[in-house]
């Protein structure tokens, strides 16, 4: 009869449904039936939950209050140094500034060439370099265009579709 009583608690317990008299009365019935191995693990789940959480001691408190004040003391001996740093920061920022558009030279640009021919001369062996430089990285793409026109070889493949199938777009 216990031992039935017993599963019947043990099965509301696990499902949530047990009110704290009927989890006193299933703790009773458990240490009551000592012998029985079947109960074991339930009887140690069931004795875990006796215990409480512990009171915190006097000195627990008091180490937890001194970790904190010696955090505050240590951020209200920062913030000097940072409002101190903030200014000088901006400072230096607003003093910057300042040069470089102060030296930033205002209109037109000079002539640097008295003779016409002669800057369109250095003008085209700019336009020159410029170009031969542009021209230097597209050597590798002729590999590419071998593989291209050896692949265009292939492409009567596509019209080689057995009957009953779908063109596959990435093919075309």
């Amino acid at each position: 009869m216990e031992r039935e009583k017993t599963e019947e608690l043990l099965s509301k317990y696990y499902d949530g449904l047990t009110s704290p008299e009927e989890e006193k009365r299933l703790r009773d019935l458990l240490d009551a039936s000592v012998a029985d191995d079947e109960f074991a693990s339930d009887r140690a789940l069931l004795s875990a939950g006796r215990s409480g959480v512990p009171e915190p001691s006097a000195e627990f408190m008091g180490n937890l209050e001194a970790v904190t004040l010696r955090g505050e003391q240590l951020m209200v001996r920062r913030r000097p140094y940072r409002y101190a740093l903030s200014f000088a920061a901006g400072f230096a920022l607003l003093l910057g500034s300042y040069y470089i558009f102060r030296t930033v030279p205002s209109g037109e640009p000079a002539d640097t060439f008295s003779d016409p021919e002669l800057a369109m001369a250095e003008v085209r062996n700019i336009l020159l370099n410029v170009s031969h430089n542009m021209n230097t990285g597209t050597g590798a793409l002729s590999t590419i265009n071998t593989y291209d026109r050896s692949l265009s070889r292939l492409r009567y493949l596509n019209d080689l579709n057995p009957a009953g199938k779908k063109k596959d777009k990435n093919n075309e």
